[in-house]
């Protein structure tokens, strides 16, 4: 059986108080309004877009894992610390793809972290959710040169 989520907003002031409570430092998210080098500000790491929902094993946690996406994907650029989030890396870095999922549904600390980010936003979260946010890397520096 799926495990159900309470969706996340896409919202810096829900993400980047998630980002510190995982243990993780030196990161931020920002809303990104236009694809302009100057508006977005520098580094860019990662992008986090907004795409129709699919299912998985864990429902509505498709921005947590946009996220997580995102800061493991950098851990040889970023702080990623001791915390929460690093400490789930380093065990779902043992395990298959679909053990990922059970490792992160199984984790009290990681799930109390988005139930609260996920009731930290301005939009309703009981509403039916359409939309998955997936996240796309700034490898070598030049992710807005791809998507544009």
């Amino acid at each position: 059986m799926a495990v159900v989520w309470t969706p996340l907003e896409s919202n810096p002031t829900v993400i980047n108080p998630m980002i510190e409570k995982m243990g993780v430092s030196g990161v931020k998210t920002v809303d990104v309004l236009f694809f302009e080098d100057d508006s977005i500000g520098q580094p860019q790491h990662a992008v986090i877009l907004c795409f129709p929902e699919y299912k998985k094993k864990i429902s509505n946690a498709c921005g947590t894992f946009a996220l997580f996406h995102s800061l493991a994907n950098l851990e040889d650029r970023i702080n990623l610390g001791d915390g929460a989030f690093a400490k789930w890396l380093a065990e779902a870095k043992k395990v298959g793809v679909d053990e990922r999922s059970d490792l992160l549904a199984n984790n009290a600390e990681l799930t109390a972290i988005h139930a609260a980010a996920a009731t930290a936003g301005q939009t309703d979260p009981s509403g039916e959710v359409e939309h998955h946010l997936a996240r796309t890397l700034n490898i070598a520096q030049s992710f807005i040169q791809r998507i544009s």
